[in-house]
């Protein structure tokens, strides 16, 4: 019964995430709480009863507030910049007008080039720290979104021309 009842739960939450952010964060917090006496058996031998004092849990939930404020500002964010990219894209479109045929696929080849330079780029970072605010780390920061963005942008003057 509990995994038929997964899909609806992440469905649920995801809701929460976007409508009710308060509400996540209890999720999240209550989530975080059972995972850390799961892995932590110091913890659990501590409090038995899985009853953790209210400053504890205070600290869960601040970490879950911050992650959670992180995370929809990243995701409107990222979609604010993508709204500008096609922008960017179609403007240009109807600047210089349709992209001669036999360049649209080379295009297409150059953004999705760029695109996976980005993502490869990450998949194998090692230069972490803890606050992530290092200058190398802000420069594979800017590097990602300067590759990646200019991918995306080339994509949709390339779809935007076709015909």
């Amino acid at each position: 019964m509990t995994l038929l009842l997964m899909p609806f739960r992440w469905c649920w939450n995801l809701i929460c995430f976007f409508l009710w952010p308060a509400r996540f964060v209890e999720e999240a917090t209550r989530d975080s709480i059972a995972r850390e006496f799961e892995m932590n058996k110091q913890l659990l031998e501590k409090f038995p009863n899985r009853d953790l004092p209210a400053e504890r849990v205070a600290d869960f939930r601040h970490g879950r507030e911050k992650q959670t404020q992180t995370l929809r500002r990243s995701i409107l964010s990222s979609l604010v910049i993508v709204a500008v990219l096609c922008f960017f894209a179609w403007v240009t479109r109807a600047l210089v007008g349709e992209l001669p045929a036999r360049w649209i696929a080379g295009v297409r080849v150059l953004s999705g080039g760029l695109i996976l330079w980005a993502v490869l780029g990450r998949l194998g970072w090692k230069i972490q720290t803890w606050n992530g605010t290092s200058l190398p780390e802000r420069v594979n920061d800017t590097w990602f979104k300067l590759t990646y963005g200019l991918g995306v942008y080339l994509l949709m003057l390339s779809v935007m021309t076709a015909e």
